[in-house]
């Protein structure tokens, strides 16, 4: 990927705290989550003709992690122009297709960039016309020989485990295949459910209204953005559109939509509120993870504290 190391782990760290609050709530950083992302960066920036295996315990992240990184090579493949995208797909989901529907489990293992979760989760020996078959083996084994090896994907199980379930040829390739990234840790979620005074089960309805707000992450261009709101193209129909001797088309774009606010339009009255809307609970946010923090620091140093006594 373009844009060195430093900026691709930027990215990815955001991209992963912002998965991590959509699915537990909240972020806490951990020098366990710090060091995977680089890992993980590392990866990106020179995959070295591997895929990625990333492993570790139940609820530690490794999800989280996938779709982050899933997420920054989509981002960058529409930046190039490309329009193909990552096949994501539970271990599951594989195993099943195999059985119901095994054109389209053809097409999933013959992905060009394919991302599986939760090896191991998945019924190892389902029955194929009667036969007994292990998809996930077979998936492993068809794109080492098919050099497929932009793979990515998250486990459970340690080597010894894989190999049991897989069988010592496909465990072979996996070696080859692969770069292995270690997750350590325990549940990230039992962890944060467990902070006092901001449980997970205590989320605020204004957090539900922010993740809604915040769910459609992927970059979109300044037509498509026209295309969700074109209430308001009329008062947009004389700014300049974005373009590389053009930087100055949002800040145009903002002026004449403030402006039409001011002189009574209605849509952009409600598009200005809502932005502001978007504006406040971000920060509010930001102050609930920081009490969070400080809440979490506190609990440690007194733990630590009570260890050394």
């Amino acid at each position: 990927m373009a844009g060195g190391f430093y900026h691709i782990r930027d990215i990815l760290a955001e991209t992963f705290k912002e998965q991590c609050i959509r699915e537990c709530g909240r972020f806490e950083p951990t020098r366990t989550s710090q060091d995977a992302i680089t890992l993980a960066a590392q990866w990106l920036d020179d995959p070295c003709g591997q895929g990625l295996l990333i492993v570790g315990n139940v609820g530690c992240g490794k999800t989280s992690l996938l779709e982050a990184i899933r997420r920054v090579m989509n981002g960058a493949i529409s930046a190039l122009g490309g329009c193909g995208k990552i096949e994501w797909r539970t271990a599951r989901e594989i195993a099943e297709l195999a059985t119901e529907n095994p054109a389209k489990y053809d097409d999933i293992i013959n992905a060009p960039i394919l991302a599986i979760d939760d090896l191991g989760e998945e019924d190892a020996t389902p029955k194929r016309y009667g036969k007994v078959v292990n998809p996930i083996a077979n998936l492993i084994l068809h794109r080492y020989q098919n050099h497929l090896f932009c793979t990515l994907a998250t486990s459970n199980l340690e080597a010894k485990e894989r190999e049991e379930r897989y069988g010592d040829r496909a465990e072979d390739r996996i070696a080859q295949m692969f770069r292995k990234m270690y997750f350590p840790g325990d549940s990230m979620r039992k962890r944060l459910a467990s902070i006092d005074p901001f449980r997970a089960s205590d989320r605020e309805p204004w957090e539900d209204e922010l993740d809604r707000m915040e769910a459609d992450t992927e970059p979109i261009t300044f037509e498509q953005w026209l295309e969700r709101n074109p209430e308001i193209a009329d008062v947009l129909a004389s700014v300049p559109r974005p373009s590389s001797t053009n930087l100055m088309s949002a800040y145009d774009a903002s002026c004449a939509i403030h402006e039409a606010a001011n002189n009574g339009n209605i849509a952009c009255k409600s598009l200005i509120a809502r932005s502001d809307r978007h504006f406040r609970l971000r920060r509010m946010r930001q102050a609930k993870e920081d009490r969070l923090r400080a809440a979490e620091n506190a609990a440690r140093m007194k733990e630590d504290t009570g260890d050394a006594a």
